[in-house]
């Protein structure tokens, strides 16, 4: 709940409690805290002399409670000291709520107490609502009015600043000893954070410095003294006042109790008038209920005929809806199953025409393989028949070119003319050759070849022959390379 704090707050929120020594500042500051960290036993060296500050949470906010010395002292420089100890509390914590503790000596009011506050407000001035007030120790057994008495002597002394009751606060004396003391302490607590709460932290200003000393005390004492005894004979001549007030007051309460009586009488008459009223405007009101519910069952039955009849209208047009989505399904049907039927007649005349070109397309194939089975043995026999004239001219050359050969043997002149002779026949006789017939030219080739083996060492000693054979080869290429042309590409 509390904290301690060992080096100076800067610029924190607090509450300045002050105070003449004696006044039992300490003992508030340890109420507040809820623990004794603040010393405060009777004794003459329990007095505070420096200014002493600790933490503590109230209504969820952490303030700083500083505890400072006595203004008034027994001489010139204790009060300077304590002076310097209020200043310095005042400028570590400027934002604070101050309060100030009364003390008393058998219930008076003590005019060191007025001397130092008046000191202190002269200083500083305390804002409005920042300032609160606590008369402490008081006899739990005390005369009844003592409190308001007391807050009037204060505001005799205190003129011309005014403070409201709301500002003031009275703690009783705490037994140490006392069974009941927790409890007290634990009200007295309670009492002193409702103030706290009900006031506001605000920024005190030192307007000037504290004006107090030894040699003034004594003369303001003194003054305060005459006020004081003034005080007791203008309260003598407010008792006697107060006594014929009383008696005034008392007259005044008969008669405003007659006059309640006759207003009562009065009220009485007008309530009574008042009933009566209402009872009339009750029975107008329920025969107004009356009505509107007799009204309010005719247009309820009048709109449950309407909803009755709205109801049969909406099934007789549900029903025909019905039927109508009922016909055009029907008839939807029907010309599906219509185009069903299209549609397989059209598929079995697409197939039975298909069919008809396949079969048709299938003859033509038939056809055309057979033409061509034709063709290609037509070919191969006119082929055969144009190899066989080829070799029968090959050999019939050959024949003319042993006799050829033979007759050049006999004479080298002779041979020659002869030889050239038979060359340009075996040269005609080749172009008519390759004119009649077609033969393949590998054919034609390996005949060539092998008759160019046989006669090999004869061509070395005879040029003649060795131009007609070379004749005769390219006669039999040129007829053979077309043939085997027209039969690869047939």
């Amino acid at each position: 709940m509390a904290e301690a704090a060992n080096s100076q707050p800067e610029k924190k929120a607090g509450i300045i409690i002050l105070g003449n020594a004696g006044s039992g500042k300490s003992f508030l500051c340890n109420v507040l805290l809820g623990t004794d960290r603040f010393k405060s036993n009777f004794d003459p060296g329990a007095v505070t002399t420096e200014t002493e500050h600790q933490r503590v949470k109230i209504h969820g906010k952490y303030l700083y409670i500083f505890n400072i010395p006595g203004l008034i002292d027994l001489n010139d420089d204790r009060i300077k000291q304590n002076k310097e100890e209020i200043e310095k509390a005042f400028k570590a914590c400027p934002n604070s709520l101050v309060l100030y503790v009364w003390s008393h000596v058998g219930g008076r009011c003590q005019r060191d107490d007025v001397i130092a506050f008046k000191a202190l407000y002269e200083a500083y001035k305390f804002p409005k609502d920042s300032l609160a007030f606590v008369v402490n120790n008081l006899d739990p057994i005390r005369p009844e009015g003592y409190d308001e008495k007391f807050m009037v002597t204060l505001k005799v002394a205190l003129a011309p600043q005014t403070f409201p009751a709301s500002d003031f606060v009275f703690i009783e004396k705490i037994e140490p000893n006392n069974p009941e003391t927790q409890e007290k302490i634990k009200d007295a607590r309670l009492t002193l954070m409702q103030l706290i709460i009900g006031h506001q932290i605000a920024h005190q200003t030192e307007y000037g410095k504290i004006d107090l000393e030894s040699k003034e005390i004594k003369k303001i004492r003194d003054e305060f003294k005459e006020k004081q005894d003034a005080l007791l004979q203008d309260q003598k001549a407010l008792t006697t006042k107060m006594n014929e007030m009383k008696i005034i007051l008392k007259k005044r309460e008969e008669e405003a109790n007659q006059r309640i009586e006759q207003l009562q009488t009065e009220l009485a008459i007008r309530e009574e008038k008042t009933n009566r009223h209402i009872d009339r405007l009750t029975a107008q009101l329920k025969d107004k209920e009356t009505e509107m519910t007799m009204n309010l069952k005719e247009r309820d039955e009048r709109t449950n005929k309407q909803i009755q009849e709205l109801k049969t209208k909406l099934q007789a047009k549900e029903e025909q809806r019905r039927k109508d989505l009922k016909d055009h399904e029907e008839k939807t049907n029907r010309q599906i199953d219509r185009l069903n039927r299209e549609l397989k007649g059209k598929e079995a005349e697409m197939k039975m025409d298909f069919e008809k070109r396949q079969e048709n397309t299938n003859r033509q194939i038939e056809k055309l393989n057979k033409m061509l089975a034709e063709k290609e043995a037509e070919r191969k026999n006119d082929l055969r028949m144009h190899a066989a004239n080829t070799n029968e001219r090959i050999q019939q050359l050959q024949a003319q070119l042993a006799e050829k050969r033979s007759r050049h043997t006999d004479t080298d002149s002779s041979d020659t003319d002869t030889s050239s002779s038979d060359t340009d026949t075996s040269s005609s006789d080749t172009d008519t050759s390759s004119s009649d017939t077609d033969t393949s030219s590998s054919d034609t080739d390996t005949s060539s070849s092998e008759d160019e083996r046989s006669h090999a060492t004869t061509r070395r000693k005879t040029p003649e022959a060795d131009s007609l054979l070379k004749v005769l080869g390219d006669n039999l290429v040129s007829v053979t390379i077309p043939l085997a042309k027209k039969l690869f590409i047939g």
